[in-house]
């Protein structure tokens, strides 16, 4: 039978470190830019999880794609 314990401390959670996205984000300055191929995204999941690391740290981000439907991403805030 287990027994109840109150106000246990939960060890610290381990964190991996920034993700790839967030690595590059943090190399950016403001007006920088970078190709997602439409082989490396054909559904655009990447550029979902871009913008996800980019809110995370305080970032914005936007996209157009060119005539080779590559997908521009570019750094605004």
């Amino acid at each position: 039978m287990k027994t109840i314990e109150k106000n246990l401390e939960l060890p610290p959670h381990p964190t991996k470190g920034a993700g790839k996205w967030q690595t590059l984000l943090k190399d950016m300055e403001i007006g920088d830019s970078f190709v997602l191929t439409q082989g490396e995204d054909p559904k655009g999941y990447v550029y979902h999880a871009i913008r996800v690391a980019a809110k995370s740290l305080g970032m914005k981000v936007r996209s157009g794609t060119d005539e080779n439907k590559n997908r521009i991403v570019k750094r605004i805030i």
